[in-house]
């Protein structure tokens, strides 16, 4: 059951613990991929697109970044439109590139992490007009070339099952 007291079958209870399964693997292993579902990036980021997700620190975050972060049970990635800094914190002023209107703030408790790469057709996709395809430091320019080598190998054993 939900919290509205609805009985949910497999899917829709994996559909609701999907936030809280992508925080805990981005606790644990620093960093996560994810498909696109939705159109709200449109045409930067197409449903079907798996995201390269890393956990970092929420005051890291920069305008034009592009975050994920969660809306009760569900994940967004949308642009940072501007960082406000409360106290100690930073809130994430977000909002989808197809929308006209900007996000509830988002709090360090729903910020999962920023994203660092984008894969389409079993392809790295690259772009020097967004935050999150721009190489921010070594460690993540490895990451990169370990995943488009691990997706090489994946993309040769595809090919060699197919015949």
């Amino acid at each position: 059951m939900n919290e509205t007291g609805a009985v949910l079958g497999p899917s829709a209870r994996l559909e609701e613990a999907a936030p809280h399964l992508l925080a805990e693997l981005l606790r644990r292993c620093g960093e996560a991929r994810i498909r696109v579902a939705g159109t709200s990036m449109l045409p930067l980021i197409r449903p079907g697109d798996v995201l390269l997700v890393r956990s970092l620190d929420i005051l890291l975050v920069e305008p034009d970044d592009v975050v994920l972060f969660t809306e009760g049970a569900r994940l967004f990635a949308h642009r940072v439109v501007r960082v406000e800094r409360r106290g100690s914190g930073s809130v994430l002023i977000t909002r989808g590139d197809m929308h006209d209107h900007d996000d509830p703030p988002v709090t360090e408790s729903r910020f999962l992490g920023r994203i660092e790469g984008q894969v389409r057709d079993a392809r790295i996709i690259a772009s020097s007009r967004t935050a999150f395809h721009r190489q921010r430091a070594s460690a993540s320019g490895n990451w990169i070339t370990g995943l488009r080598r691990a997706m090489h190998r994946s993309a040769q054993a595809v090919r060699s099952i197919r015949g």
